[in-house]
């Protein structure tokens, strides 16, 4: 009976009193851009609403390839150039994959995986992965050509939390 007598504020007090939640997961793609899916809610149907907002963000990124940040992994070619199908590294990042295997700025991108590399793009995507997984590379330099595999470390190892 006393429920009955508190209306609409005794309702909303016995809501927000079920407890409230925020929802923050980072995603990066490829090209290494992250995105944030973030949902908060209050009370039992804010929190569900809230839940179900931040699983349909995170289900629709990756769909489009993200990963979560704390799953991918990265080689540490940082950056890289294509002109006439030929991709160039521009940078790799120091006590990476990369780096320890002796990649260096200048190397050529001929094969990832197997698979031809004609477009920064390309490659980017197909350097893309899960730390752990591994990937070979065949590279040039000098019209020298030389196979590496690289084992993809945990990305915030190699680039912290940010870009």
């Amino acid at each position: 009976m006393r429920w009955q007598s508190t209306g609409f504020w005794g309702l909303a007090l016995a809501l927000s009193a079920s407890g409230c939640a925020s929802y923050g997961t980072a995603m990066i793609n490829p090209n290494r851009q992250i995105v944030t899916c973030r949902a908060t809610g209050g009370g039992a149907l804010g929190v569900a609403m809230a839940s179900s907002s931040h699983d349909k963000c995170v289900e629709t990124y990756r769909t489009a390839a993200y990963l979560l940040v704390d799953e991918a992994g990265a080689t540490g070619i940082s950056n890289v150039s294509s002109e006439d199908k030929t991709v160039r590294i521009l940078k790799v990042t120091e006590n990476s994959p990369a780096s320890r295997t002796g990649i260096t700025a200048g190397d050529v991108i001929r094969k990832v995986n197997g698979q031809p590399v004609t477009t920064a793009r390309d490659a980017m995507t197909l350097l893309f992965g899960r730390a752990g997984e591994k990937v070979d590379l065949v590279l040039a330099k000098d019209r020298e050509e030389r196979a590496v595999t690289l084992t993809l470390d945990p990305y915030r190892k190699i680039y912290g939390t940010g870009k």
